[in-house]
Parts: structure tokens; sequence; C-alpha cells
């Protein structure tokens, strides 16, 4: 994954952030699931602690206030899978063992599937500008 530089992080919308932290963090679930096939263990607890502490961040970022205007309890389901998969990470840590993180992967594919979907829906809703140039040869439209 490239990374993106510290003015592109500051130009973007959390929203932008969000689905960054979601990238990374399927980026360093999967290097610790080879940790853990090749048995490089210490590799492996680096990796998944870092996905705790990305999973702590989300969680952390979540907006309550969205949620009693949106009158959808958004914040609160995606705590709830913030919470759950923390806890994957944390079996997969102790146990060392795939299958926590294969669950974690699936869920947070379908998260960030969603968040995608939902910016591009966010996207589309916007209002379009068009803006005409004319040449130096057009005569604006005084109609």
């Amino acid at each position: 994954m490239l990374l993106p530089t510290e003015q592109e992080i500051m130009q973007m919308t959390s929203q932008e952030l969000t689905l960054l932290l979601y990238q990374g963090l399927l980026e360093k679930l999967q290097e610790a699931a080879q940790a853990i096939d090749t048995k490089n263990y210490d590799l492996a607890n680096q990796r998944l602690q870092q996905c705790h502490d990305i999973i702590r961040r989300l969680g952390a970022g979540l907006n309550y206030e969205t949620e009693k205007t949106a009158g959808i309890p958004l914040a609160d389901r995606l705590e709830a899978l913030y919470q759950y998969m923390a806890q994957q990470v944390l079996v997969a840590n102790i146990e060392k063992k795939r299958a926590p993180i294969k669950e974690t992967m699936t869920l947070l594919a379908m998260i960030t599937d969603a968040w995608e979907q939902a910016m591009a829906k966010r996207q589309d809703d916007r209002p379009q500008i068009h803006v005409r140039k004319l040449s130096a040869y057009d005569a604006p439209d005084d109609r």
C-alpha cells in the first residue's frame, strides 16, 4: 500500500481517513496471518498489536452526534463490530491461530465495501456545478 504524504493526509476528509485506516488494518491482518503461517510469532505479535491499535483508533473516532440527527444508530453498530474485531485480534495473538484473523478480515472487507459505497453515494448526491468555458471568440449567452 502506497502511503499518502502528510500533506495529503491533512487534506483528507474524516471518511477518507477512516477508509485509509480500514486499508491499513487489512494489510496488517494479512501480514499477521502470513507471519503465523511461517511461525514468525514475534512479527505476528507486532502486526496484531498494530491491528488492535488501529481498531481502537477507529472506535475513538466514532461520531455519536450524527446518530442523533440521522436517526440511525450507526456508531453503536460500528462500535460493536470494532469491539468484536479487537477481541478476535487478541484471540489470534494469544493462540497464534489464523481463524480469528480470517474472520476479522471477512468482517473488515464487508465494512470497507459498505464504507466505499456510502462515500460514492455521498459524492453522487452532491450538487454538480457545471461551468462552461468560453473561448475569446464566443459571446456569452444573454438569454
